[in-house]
């Protein structure tokens, strides 16, 4: 199945409880300590005050509702979802991701996302350098599978790359959005294409 963009608006979700709730719905089979990672990281969240920045943007949770969408959508595993549950903590609320290194909680997860982070720094590269070629393209993507050992980390970054590109499809072209747009083409599609993820290829 492909998801189409306006799934975002259904992520509404703000809050603990009810992306708990939500959570156990959508993974009802399997057994409750399969998904302790994620509710763990669930946790992380429960003393955030959460607002829209506008009608476009997502809170840190109902970002954290349309990634585990994508990932349940994907039949990632539960570690995958964990991470993909952590990455808006990071990305916007980067204090309290802060707190958690200093007190060692979610450990694995968080050495999981520091891989994922990893592979941003190359993206920024290729911002820099520029793709201007397919040969080069080709390159890119062979580091960027060469910098992780599990596989895994790679189908987080699509799948952050995915829910970008739904969010920015809601916003007035932009400078961002065209980069994005860009890095998908020229960098991501391919890589989803190699790893046989052709699912998130055409989306």
């Amino acid at each position: 199945m492909v998801l189409k963009a306006s799934f975002l608006k259904t992520c509404t979700i703000d809050n603990t409880v009810e992306i708990t709730q939500w959570l156990n719905t959508q993974l009802s089979e399997r057994p409750q300590e399969d998904i302790a990672s994620v509710l763990e990281v669930l946790d992380q969240y429960s003393d955030q005050t959460l607002s829209l920045d506008d009608g476009a943007s997502l809170t840190p949770l109902m970002h954290v509702q349309a990634l585990l969408t994508l990932g349940i959508e994907m039949s990632v595993d539960v570690m995958t979802l964990s991470v993909l549950a952590l990455y808006p903590l990071q990305s916007l609320q980067p204090e309290r991701y802060a707190q958690l290194i200093e007190v060692g909680a979610v450990s694995e997860q968080i050495a999981r996302l520091d891989e994922v982070l990893k592979m941003d720094l190359l993206e920024s590269y290729a911002a820099l350098d520029g793709l201007d070629s397919a040969e080069h393209s080709d390159r890119l993507r062979r580091m960027l599978l060469a910098m992780v050992d599990d596989v895994r980390i790679v189908i987080v970054r699509l799948l952050i790359q995915l829910c970008a590109l739904y969010r920015l499809k809601a916003l007035p072209t932009s400078q961002e959005a065209q980069h994005t747009a860009r890095m998908a083409q020229q960098l991501y599609a391919p890589l989803a294409n190699r790893l046989g993820m052709r699912q998130i290829k055409w989306q």
